[in-house]
């Protein structure tokens, strides 16, 4: 989802700054799932680091992947542990 930067013609790719790329429910009951993709040199912004913790604080699942590889190792790790 992009939203309209006002004057630019450009778009930001969340309506709120800091909020993962990707935003999922885990079922059954509902665990709230943020990842945040990053590649190259890209780091996380102070906004996407309180994010992820406040997720994490809540009982939900936040990750930081650099590719669907690292996404799945991950994710297998999250799924032993739960």
């Amino acid at each position: 989802m992009g939203v309209p930067i006002p004057g630019t013609g450009r778009f930001r790719p969340a309506p709120k700054t800091g909020l993962p790329d990707i935003v999922a429910i885990k079922p059954p009951g509902g665990q709230h799932v943020g990842i945040e993709v990053k590649t190259g040199r890209d780091r996380l912004r102070p906004e996407q680091v309180g994010t992820l913790e406040n997720i994490r604080r809540m009982g939900g699942i936040a990750l930081v992947v650099k590719d669907f590889e690292d996404f799945l190792n991950q994710w297998e790790l999250v799924k032993n542990n739960v």
